[in-house]
């Protein structure tokens, strides 16, 4: 049914207005070759991927392997997180190019920093648990730790204690 359903998609294809001809012969031929048990539609969005990956790689903008990684992880339709995600990854990863890159026209990179900090790195977590638990020894070395890893002292004590209160927060909302 599914077979049928694809090939049907792409005839209407045909009259859509969003899609350039190309778009649309390689549409019908991926669903004309799967009645034969060709994997077309898959080959094509493979080559594509390549494709565009190359393209990128070799235009004139600057590439990072940071970029490179989620250029290919977009194209091959892979979720690559959220900016706080990726600037998160560029600082740890000391990728000064992708983080300039990320940072360029933002207004809030602090901010993004501590999501992304709250978000990826399980030692924040931690860190806000030794604070409430009174273990400041723990929280030192954490903190430090993370701040060994490129984080100003700022941003990790905001995002420690950004998740310290959320957890307060959430804490007394689910207590009756």
């Amino acid at each position: 049914m599914s077979l049928t359903s694809d090939l049907i998609d792409s005839i209407k294809a045909i009259y859509s207005q969003k899609k350039s001809k190309e778009e649309i012969i390689a549409e019908i031929a991926g669903s004309l070759a799967a009645f034969k048990g060709l994997p077309v539609k898959n080959v094509l969005r493979d080559v594509r991927a390549v494709y565009n990956l190359c393209c990128d790689f070799l235009s004139d903008n600057e590439t990072t392997s940071s970029g490179i990684e989620v250029s290919a992880l977009e194209e091959l339709g892979i979720k690559t997180g959220s900016k706080s995600d990726r600037l998160y990854k560029a600082i740890i990863k000391g990728d000064d190019e992708q983080y300039k890159r990320l940072t360029k026209d933002a207004k809030n990179i602090d901010t993004m920093i501590r999501k992304g900090l709250r978000e990826n790195d399980s030692r924040v977590g931690e860190a806000a648990q030794a604070r409430i638990d009174g273990d400041f020894n723990k929280y030192k070395t954490l903190v430090k730790e993370i701040i060994s890893d490129g984080f100003s002292q700022d941003n990790v004590v905001a995002a420690v204690n950004n998740f310290r209160n959320f957890y307060i927060y959430s804490f007394f909302l689910n207590t009756k």
